[in-house]
């Protein structure tokens, strides 16, 4: 993953794959410079959009950003954490999906390690993906590893504080890991996300899932 951001930020040349070249190479960077609608009001534009981290997924790049939305309680504006995923076809690429949601704050609580969301999009050709993406507060954590109702499991290097794993087919997720120096398991939290996708009917049941990384 150190590796992939180094190529697309421009820090490490070398050492890179020469796919990860050709794939950033074709990338349109217009993509990245795009807005985003704001996830408490999507017929706003948010405001001050700032590229924190750009991650590769299996069909392309996952982008995350931080920016300020209006805030309709207070009247004023918040700040938010978002993410775009933008996939590739052969030759052409677009966004596949967006969204976020408004930031309260590091914790004052040390026993909460991140702070995540799950989205999930689709189309009437039933192609769908679910992603679960967030902010880190700890430097306890090294990677977050989660389990989607599909039977994908996912892990996604931590260390610039933020991260994204987008999963393809999947409807939900059934288990998040955070996880420690020398994969140490820090917190697991189950079902959280499954049980708010239910009323779609859609979502599948969750298949067991083995606390051995």
């Amino acid at each position: 993953m150190k590796r992939w951001l180094g190529c697309l930020l421009g820090i490490a040349g070398i050492g890179c794959s020469s796919s990860a070249f050709a794939m950033w190479n074709a990338f349109p960077r217009e993509l990245l410079r795009q807005g985003l609608a704001c996830p408490t009001n999507k017929t706003v534009q948010a405001k001050g959009l700032q590229l924190l981290a750009t991650q590769r997924w299996s069909d392309g790049i996952v982008a995350l950003y931080s920016a300020t939305c209006p805030d309709p309680r207070k009247h004023s504006n918040q700040p938010v954490f978002a993410y775009k995923v933008m996939q590739r076809d052969k030759m052409n690429w677009f966004v596949r999906g967006s969204d976020g949601y408004a930031v309260t704050g590091k914790p004052k609580s040390t026993q909460r390690l991140v702070q995540f969301r799950v989205s999930r999009s689709g189309n009437v050709e039933g192609d769908r993906h679910t992603v679960l993406y967030g902010q880190v507060f700890s430097p306890k954590v090294t990677a977050i590893e989660a389990s989607f109702d599909n039977g994908q499991v996912l892990r996604g290097d931590s260390s610039n504080g933020v991260f994204a794993l987008v999963a393809p087919k999947a409807s939900g997720v059934c288990e998040v890991r955070v996880i420690g120096i020398d994969n140490q398991i820090l917190q697991v939290q189950e079902r959280l996300v499954v049980d708010q996708f239910a009323r779609t009917q859609r979502s599948r049941a969750c298949p067991p899932v083995s606390q051995e990384l």
